[in-house]
């Protein structure tokens, strides 16, 4: 399955469970980071290309046997008996769901080989006395999740999967060759002649740029929410990511150029801008 596939099933199993009246500390249907940090975990537990595996885990444990872990979020043997007496949170038996109940520690396994079910496990583990760190990958630093690095393309899988199911980011594209564009909102009465053209890809750009620095802003100040964009890295990295899901390429910015923030700035605009004058001229 797809990891935005996953992302909209989490969002599915975090309202599911409020709406039986669980409190979600970590709630991936509203919340940014705790659904860029979910899907990035699984992601991490069970890649299988662009993918993510809904199996047993291909580790194996000391004594060389395969890992008894199951469904995307590799949820482990610790987690197929009922946990209340411990005064943490249970899968088994959780009385929010009638998924888990009363099953034994060898059913485990075939239900949490199904994604909702398993999305909804994970989101009960999540909301656990050790919240992420249940998960191997969130404590490694070489996964890159728990500190949000975007040079982890675990933690870019998630936040792109995030991006796109809590804030619309990326809406149906039209292909012209080199630039990936979207097609108008709504459809533009043509005006005659050459200024009236020049007005038009003027006004699409406009429309093009605010409607990108909104959502910059909007997912900076849920990543950071001290300084949100009033933060250059912030911003720049979600610039970097967002500007990507439109169809920039990254290589056209060179190395040095690419930690600087007013040249990420300026080149990433340049490109929305364009965007836009692009989208004039399909419209035409």
């Amino acid at each position: 399955m797809t990891p935005l596939e996953l992302a909209a099933m989490l969002i599915t199993a975090a309202t599911t469970l409020k709406n039986a009246g669980m409190t979600l500390e970590k709630d991936p249907s509203k919340n940014f980071s705790d659904l860029a940090t979910l899907v990035a975990i699984a992601y991490a537990e069970n890649e299988q290309g662009q993918n993510i595996g809904t199996g047993q885990s291909t580790l194996v444990d000391d004594e060389g046997k395969q890992e008894l872990s199951f469904g995307p979020f590799q949820i482990n043997k610790f987690w197929y008996k009922d946990r209340s007496a411990s005064g943490d949170t249970t899968v088994v038996n959780n009385e929010y769901t009638d998924i888990f109940k009363d099953v034994e520690p060898g059913d485990m396994p075939d239900l949490l080989k199904d994604p909702m079910n398993s999305a909804i496990a994970a989101v009960i583990v999540a909301n656990s006395n050790k919240g992420y760190e249940n998960w191997s990958v969130y404590n490694k630093d070489v996964y890159g999740i728990k500190d949000q690095s975007f040079e982890s393309e675990y933690w870019k899988t998630g936040f792109r999967s995030a991006a796109e199911k809590l804030y619309q980011i990326d809406i149906p594209e039209v292909d012209t060759g080199n630039t990936v564009v979207t097609p108008p909102e709504e459809p533009t009465v043509m005006e005659e002649g050459t200024l009236g053209m020049e007005r038009r890809a003027t006004g699409y750009s406009q429309r093009e740029l605010s409607r990108f620095n909104k959502a910059v802003d909007k997912i900076a100040a849920m990543i950071n929410k001290v300084e949100g964009s009033d933060n250059p890295e912030t911003k720049r990295q979600v610039q970097i990511i967002l500007g990507q899901e439109l169809g920039f390429d990254m290589d056209n910015l060179p190395q040095p150029q690419r930690s600087s923030y007013d040249e990420v700035d300026r080149t990433i605009i340049d490109f929305v801008a364009e965007l836009g004058k692009q989208k004039a001229k399909l419209g035409g």
